[in-house]
């Protein structure tokens, strides 16, 4: 239907308007996941298996220059994986003199360091493998050791200019390699990691999600709205602000540490809201996983008294949904899952099982299937009169 690509540098009107794709471009709205990605892209290194290495690109490194400024002159002491007897012990108690004879060989300047056949991630990985996902907690605490060994570093050494350009490893503050610095580097250290992920990269950030999204706001006339849930850059919101792309609120997923819910009421017009994602658990499912959590749910959000009950009620479900509808939000969508929540005949599955996506187990199916034939749902007048006056109540359509 799209017969030629994108150009990032962006002419309005590339793609074009003809036939069925007119019909649609100009009748809907179309979502864009993570849309973080827009303003950079989270890059893993082709010899590790996991994220702990990864760079932002675009991003502006650290120099050499400003590490000697802040008094950091031993590079190879923050770039290579600082392995002692002590974090060894540490890592695998009585079996560590094993791991020291098997993984692991000395440096020669009082320090450690992992034998070559062990000293990626993809080696560690492979490893695990033949113990076919270790099940006995030995074996997990050593592939869990050996992981924290090979990735006990501060900084990375930038793709661009590896002898002069450094990236901070994403929670560095967590290793073993930063415990053991001295205070005052901890705090040089802290200083630049927090300047580097938080301040540095806003304006290139902004630069390069604007000349994506040009070509794509340009070739439709529909609604954009923008899945931006994670780590959240501080541009984000203004450049999505500025193009009229529609935010993503889900109720119980904010990205402030002094902030467990939002309230629907606070959403800005350009917002889609919803109470739950295919990424997460569903209204229901969550209920039941945190009594703390759910307990502050119904405390604060819902300003109910006492306590919660163990289960979401039919009655519960309707209050968070009349939250969102009466929200200034310009859209609310809820899963069918959450919708059949609203009445007990419905909701009758193990909420476990409407779970349609666990984005952290990458083997994870997509098998969810409704309960009930869409004949039944359709039949079901009472329930779809329901349904037609909670959204024709809250303004949101014509009786």
């Amino acid at each position: 239907m799209v017969e030629h690509s994108l150009s990032m540098r962006g002419a309005r009107g590339s793609i074009p308007r003809t036939s069925i794709f007119a019909f649609y471009i100009t009748r809907f709205s179309y979502r864009i996941d993570h849309i973080l990605g827009f303003f950079r892209m989270w890059e893993i290194p082709l010899e590790h298996a996991t994220g702990i290495f990864g760079k932002f690109n675009p991003a502006l490194p650290l120099t050499q220059h400003e590490l000697d400024f802040h008094g950091l002159w031993d590079i190879d002491r923050l770039t290579k994986p600082y392995i002692t007897e002590d974090i060894v012990k540490r890592l695998f108690g009585v079996d560590w003199q094993y791991v020291r004879e098997k993984y692991l060989q000395d440096s020669g300047n009082g320090c450690l360091t992992m034998r070559s056949e062990y000293a990626t991630e993809k080696a560690i990985a492979k490893l695990e493998k033949e113990y076919n996902y270790p099940e006995r907690p030995a074996d997990r605490q050593l592939i869990r050791g050996l992981y924290t060994l090979v990735t006990n570093v501060c900084l990375l050494r930038a793709d661009d200019d590896p002898a002069r350009h450094f990236v901070p490893r994403i929670q560095m503050y967590k290793t073993p390699s930063f415990e053991a610095l001295p205070q005052w580097m901890k705090e040089k250290l802290n200083h630049l990691y927090h300047e580097y992920f938080s301040v540095r990269q806003e304006d290139i950030w902004a630069r390069t999600a604007t000349e994506r999204l040009l070509p794509l706001m340009g070739a439709s006339d529909m609604l954009v709205c923008g899945e931006d849930l994670g780590m959240v850059p501080q541009c984000v919101p203004a450049v999505m602000n500025d193009m009229q792309v529609a935010c993503l609120r889900v109720q119980r997923m904010t990205p402030y540490d002094d902030k467990q819910f939002y309230h629907p009421s606070e959403y800005e017009y350009l917002t889609v809201c919803t109470p739950s994602t295919h990424d997460m658990s569903t209204m229901r499912g969550w209920w039941t996983e945190n009594r703390h959590d759910t307990q502050v749910f119904f405390n604060t959000i819902m300003g109910r008294p006492g306590l919660a009950p163990t289960e979401l009620t039919p009655d519960l479900a309707r209050v968070v949904f009349d939250m969102h509808l009466y929200s200034p939000a310009m859209l609310c969508m809820f899963a069918i899952q959450d919708v059949f929540a609203l009445r007990a005949s419905l909701a009758t599955r193990d909420p476990c099982e409407e779970r349609i996506n666990m984005p952290s187990v990458y083997e994870y199916y997509w098998r969810y299937r409704i309960h009930v034939p869409l004949e039944e749902l359709l039949a079901n007048t009472e329930f779809n009169d329901e349904l037609r006056r909670m959204i024709a109540g809250s303004g949101r359509t014509k009786q």
